[in-house]
């Protein structure tokens, strides 16, 4: 019969002891890069939804204009009589460099002009800046005929384009962009091959309706298009922008 043998207890010291207490009853630490990414993403979640929300909400829900005159308005009609156009300063003004005419025509002031401007803004809007320009626009579209120019180009003066309601797109940009200005919206002209249409600089306005920066494209000539929107071929022209 073997005699029994010891198994060996393995010595630890108080000091031993004291530590794995310390280890075993430590609270364990929170995995605290899940629980940031998880914030970022609820954070991001919530701005998602925001802008959603204002997309459908306020760019849907934005004042529309309401009962826009047209050319047969007795107002209208009135202050068109009172247009007198001075034949030789036209001629004088059609030999101008095409910038420099553009950017007179665009910058052109007459009493009649701001008044048709004022007139049809207060007319079709309650909220003057957001909707005045989209009432304006809705107005040279919708009340001025669409007619080609000759071979040569002729850059209609905006007062001709009201007197004969007719023009092409030169004629139609123009009196756009002088109306805007008679109320405060600057713009400019963007030329593609064959063509002209207006970008206006509308900060307000919301982000899905612009092309580039604050800037709102606009082509009168366009019937189908609504504001903010040019014909979907247009988009690939190159394009020229005269300021």
């Amino acid at each position: 019969m073997k005699p029994k043998q010891d198994i060996p207890i393995p010595y630890s010291s108080p000091e031993d002891e004291i530590d794995k207490y310390i280890e075993l009853n430590k609270p364990k630490q929170e995995k605290k890069i899940p629980d940031l990414l998880f914030k970022i993403l609820v954070i991001i979640s919530v701005f998602l939804i925001f802008i959603g929300f204002y997309s459908t909400f306020f760019v849907e829900h934005l004042e529309q204009p309401s009962n826009v005159p047209s050319l047969d308005d007795p107002h209208i009609e009135y202050l068109l009589q009172q247009i007198k156009l001075n034949n030789t300063e036209i001629k004088k003004e059609k030999e101008m460099d095409m910038v420099l005419l553009l950017n007179y025509y665009k910058n052109y002031e007459d009493f009649r002009l701001k008044a048709l401007a004022d007139y049809i803004s207060s007319k079709s809007c309650r909220d003057y800046e957001g909707c005045a320009p989209l009432a304006l626009y809705l107005f040279v579209r919708d009340s001025i005929n669409y007619v080609p120019d000759p071979l040569q180009d002729y850059f209609e003066h905006p007062l001709e384009v009201l007197i004969s309601h007719s023009a092409d797109c030169d004629g139609m940009s123009i009196l756009l962009a002088n109306l805007l200005g008679q109320i405060g919206i600057r713009t400019r002209f963007v030329l593609i091959e064959g063509h002209i249409y207006v970008n206006a600089y509308m900060p307000d306005i919301p982000l899905s309706k612009k092309i580039e920066g604050n800037w709102v494209a606009l082509d009168p000539t366009c019937k189908e298009c609504k504001f903010g929107e040019v014909p979907f071929s247009d988009t690939f022209e190159q394009r020229q922008v005269i300021i």
